[in-house]
């Protein structure tokens, strides 16, 4: 089986998985936003955001617990300028073996138990990802392990993300330019990400590196080996309601994104300011 087809099948199969979970989403927002880029110029842009976790304990004994995660999303970010647009759309899937570092408690009858620890999990497994520039002139599908550690309740610990992939060029505009064959090759990707909240304002910072190996000369001198990208979230969450269409409004934000990722040659950047709604 050649590498189009073997990455038309299993991206179908990725849509397929990502189209089923997005249905029954845990969450989904849509964030309309005003963009000044790097250009100077202020655009206008709409981020989308959907995502489907679930977990299958394995023990729930004395012990730290073990489970499996299935982890789906999806991202879209469309801007007015597409060629100044710093993210990019990606479909990605996490299939892992996790251990708890929460320890689960002998049950005594008739004592309560205490609070225990809570220092997140840490994870082994698959993953397998999707991406794309907005006009799709830069497609890549990549498979790989990855090691995860999450955290949910210590609020200044991020979650940490790292995979080594083998990736598959499926479509690239830069490698025709430059006269380059798709071929396969391997990347490291290495990511950071915190939500940390105080009342009603919430700081996210998100920190990604990748190095590619085993590149053409030519696309490595065209900055295609290694990349760097942040982003950092300001917002102020507005009161949940129960009814009426401010149920719906999550929350203000700033955001201010720079770097690179795979599938751009060189830096970007914008600000934006916009409304979070969450479905």
């Amino acid at each position: 089986m050649t590498h189009k087809k073997l990455t038309s099948l299993l991206f179908t199969i990725i849509i397929g998985l990502t189209t089923s979970s997005i249905a029954n989403a845990q969450s989904f927002s849509v964030k309309p936003n005003l963009a000044r880029m790097d250009n100077d110029k202020i655009g206008y842009g709409v981020d989308l955001e959907a995502g489907y976790e679930k977990d299958y304990t394995i023990t729930s004994e004395t012990g730290f617990p073990r489970f499996i995660e299935i982890d789906l999303s999806a991202s879209a970010s469309l801007l007015n300028k597409p060629s100044l647009n710093p993210n990019h759309q990606q479909v990605d899937v996490y299939l892992g073996y996790l251990i708890s570092f929460k320890k689960a408690q002998d049950l005594t009858p008739g004592v309560e138990p205490g609070a225990s620890p809570d220092y997140g999990a840490l994870g082994f497994g698959f993953n397998a990802n999707f991406e794309a520039n907005q006009t799709f002139t830069e497609q890549n599908f990549e498979q790989g392990a990855e090691l995860r550690y999450t955290n949910s309740s210590k609020k200044f610990l991020p979650v940490v993300e790292l995979s080594y992939l083998f990736v598959i060029p499926y479509q690239s505009e830069f490698r025709e330019e430059l006269n380059q064959s798709s071929d396969m090759f391997q990347r490291f990707n290495a990511r950071a990400f915190w939500a940390i909240r105080f009342g009603h304002f919430l700081l996210n910072p998100d920190f990604r590196y990748f190095r590619s190996i085993d590149l053409a000369p030519a696309l490595e001198e065209n900055g295609l080996d290694e990349g760097f990208h942040s982003a950092i979230e300001l917002g102020y969450v507005f009161n949940p309601r129960e009814s009426g269409p401010l149920q719906f409004f999550e929350y203000l934000y700033l955001q201010y994104n720079r770097g690179q990722f795979p599938v751009y040659l060189e830096n970007r950047e914008t600000i934006e300011a916009g409304i979070s709604f969450r479905f």
